[in-house]
This record gives C-alpha cells, structure tokens and sequence, in this order.
C-alpha cells in the first residue's frame, strides 16, 4: 500500500511539473533568480542553491541571472555562530530586478529571539517581499524552515509542504490548513516548491533546473558538484524512526544534559540504533532512570518493560512519530567494558508502517 501511495504521489508530482514546465519553455528562457537574504541566514540554505544556479548560468544557453537580495544593502551576518560569515547582496527590496525564481532559505530559530527565520516572522517588510514576489515568481522555493516564512506569507495554505525536521511541528502550527510531510527531501506543488533541511536545498534546485532547462543539463551539474544526485530520493532525515527521541527530550538528556558522546546514530526509516557512551561514574541503573523520568513526561509514550535492578538496566515502549507509525523502542544501559569510566547506551527503535484506509 505504501508503494502504490508513492506511486500515485509521482505520477501527480509529474503532471504538475509538466504543467509547469511548459509554460516556462513558452516564453523566454531568461530567467532572474533571486535569493532572499536576512541577519542569520542559514550558509548552506542559500550557497547550496546559488551554486546550483551558477553552474546552470554556464552549462546551459538559457540566461539564469543568479543575486541575493536583502532589506537593506548593508552587509548580513549569516549564522554559524564563530563560524559565521558576512554577505553583501547585491540588490536590496527597493531596487531589484522582477524574480522570476525566488529563493527563501531558512536559518536560525522558529520563534522570536531565536535569530534568523524566528526573528524575521515579525518583519513586515520581509513577508511583504515574500508574499509580493512570490506571488509574481514562476517558480518559489523555499529551503529548509524558509517554509516558515512562505507560510508567514499566505503562499503554503492548503498545499503540501515540509521543511526541516527539527520544525515541522511549528509549520503544522503555523500554516493549520497545509499538509505537512516528513518522507520527502521535497514537495513541488507546480509552482510552490519547499525543501526539507539544509542539504535538501541542493536537490530543490536540481529539481527545478531539470523542469526548466532538462533532466540532462540536472544531471550534468550534479556530476561536476561531485554530487550522488537522485531526482526522487528516498531520503528523509525526518522520517527516521529516532526522531521520537527527539520530540519526547531523550536525546536532548544524553547528548546535551549528560554530556553523551555518540558511537552510532544510523538507520533507515525502518530501523534506527543509537549507541551513546556517558562519561563519568554514574551507574546504569541511575541514568537509566533519567531517561524512563523523561519519556514520562510524553504522553504518547507506552511503557512495557522497566528492569532496574541489574548491572544492564533495560527497558522497552511503544510510542509514535510525526505520521503516526508505530515505533518500538529498546533501551539498554549498561557500564562500559574493560573498566573504562563510562556508561553505554544502546537504544534500537522500530518503524511498523501503517496501511493506508
């Protein structure tokens, strides 16, 4: 059944782009691409895409003028933290050319004080851009939670959307008429194009240069950015099952609160292991207790087992993620071997997919 559902999603994924690509081949191929730009935008969120963008300007005869523009024309500080680098755009809102492929990347926190998408949710002047611009635009494409500021726009309601993993919680929210999903890298409405996180951005862009310019010329550039490209990936980072760990604090507790240093974190949709090893002295058993106090705090949490009283505390649940599958979870915690200072946690999850009605 999951099968036949992504199959009829592909076939009206391709009609759509059809549609779309044909109206674009009708006129001329001269195209303005334009990157919205803001104080804590994400590097890779627009990098990615402008670079994708660049080498369609010189692998194709068609003309993409590729710019980043901002409110203002003073430089922007990008997020990254000591990392962080500074952009000069090239266009600010009050001179720019028309877009006719606008680019919203995303960055920075979902709500206020947060920095990047969070604090410019508030800025007027930037949502007006956003919702003037993509409305004119043949194609909008927003990379990561620039989904946010498509929905903060008026441009997601009632459409199919998704956006980084961390954040589809907050789009749900903000846009309560769209369809928010997690198994995609991205989601083209025809004209209304948004990517999940980060490194998604680079296959949006592919993707939108294989409906404009051809599959051939996509590929062309995917090879010399030196990139595994696949025009339907089945690659989501949010459709892994560990994301519960996330939602429920788990992982927040051992790698942030305890300081855990990670061994494995690897898995398919299907299956996830994680594998964290605890510094110091604390015994299994104690921080074992730590992880049950959290998940209890999340009601979508279903205890089966709890087993504390030996050297490997253990402990099993069942809970849900963001679609509403069903995921086993499989704790264990037990000291690490050859006397090493350090306590190990082994945690399997598993996926059971659901058969549509």
């Amino acid at each position: 059944m999951a099968t036949m559902t992504r199959t009829r999603r592909t076939l009206c994924f391709i009609a759509a782009c059809s549609l779309a690509s044909a109206a674009l081949g009708a006129q001329d191929q001269s195209l303005n691409v334009g990157l919205l730009v803001y104080p804590g935008v994400q590097i890779i969120d627009y990098a990615a895409p402008y670079e994708v963008f660049s080498q369609a300007a010189r692998a194709t005869r068609q003309h993409y003028n590729v710019f980043v523009v901002a409110e203002h024309l003073d430089s922007i500080r990008t997020s990254g933290g000591p990392g962080a680098a500074r952009i000069w755009p090239r266009y600010s809102f009050a001179d720019h050319p028309k877009i006719d492929i606008l680019v919203v990347p995303g960055g920075g926190g979902a709500k206020a004080g947060q920095g990047g998408v969070g604090d410019q949710l508030g800025n007027t002047a930037l949502i007006d851009f956003v919702r003037t611009n993509g409305t004119d635009a043949q194609i909008v494409m927003s990379v990561c939670s620039g989904a946010l500021l498509l929905g903060k726009a008026g441009l997601l309601n009632g459409m199919s959307a998704t956006t980084f993993w961390g954040m589809l919680g907050d789009l749900r929210e903000l846009v309560p008429t769209a369809h928010v999903v997690n198994d995609q890298r991205f989601v083209d409405n025809g004209k209304i194009i948004t990517t999940a996180g980060l490194s998604s951005g680079i296959d949006g862009a592919l993707h939108v240069v294989d409906r404009v310019s051809g599959r051939g010329i996509a590929q062309q550039i995917a090879l010399n950015m030196e990139y595994d490209w696949h025009p339907v990936s089945e690659f989501a980072r949010a459709a892994l099952p560990d994301l519960v760990l996330w939602y429920s604090g788990v992982n927040s507790l051992l790698l942030y609160q305890l300081g855990g240093h990670p061994h494995v974190l690897s898995g398919t949709t299907a299956a996830f292991e994680e594998v964290i090893a605890i510094q110091g002295a604390q015994k299994a058993r104690d921080i074992f207790r730590q992880i049950a106090a959290t998940v209890a705090t999340d009601s979508g949490w279903r205890r089966d087992v709890v087993d504390t009283g030996t050297t490997v505390a253990h402990g099993t649940w069942r809970t849900k993620d963001f679609r509403g599958r069903p995921v086993a979870v499989d704790v264990r915690v037990r000291p690490a071997e050859g006397g090493a200072d350090s306590t190990i946690v082994h945690i399997g999850l598993v996926a059971r997919e659901v058969a549509a009605r």
